[in-house]
């Protein structure tokens, strides 16, 4: 995980969006809810604030749906590291 770094971390509505860099020379992002549920989607970035625009529009559509999100869902045990994140 050495070529990925970590390039925001913050609170919305109660989840927890990460921006981070990836060994594919691009900016990601992942939301996780206060049940340890991982969303994101397979889009890559060429800027953190691009990928961080898309992850705060994402927290926002899931706030204002009372259902599921139809995004890619990931479960994280507690055995897990951040570097699943990255790579999932």
């Amino acid at each position: 995980m050495a070529s990925e770094k970590i390039h925001l971390v913050t609170q919305i509505n109660g989840k927890t969006l990460i921006v981070f860099w990836t060994a594919l020379r691009c900016w990601q992002f992942r939301i996780i809810n206060a049940d340890g549920e991982v969303f994101g989607t397979e889009d890559i970035y060429y800027l953190p604030e691009a990928a961080e625009r898309a992850g705060r529009e994402l927290v926002e559509r899931q706030c204002d749906r009372s259902g599921r999100s139809s995004t890619q869902i990931i479960s994280l045990s507690n055995n897990l590291s951040l570097e699943t994140i990255f790579l999932w």
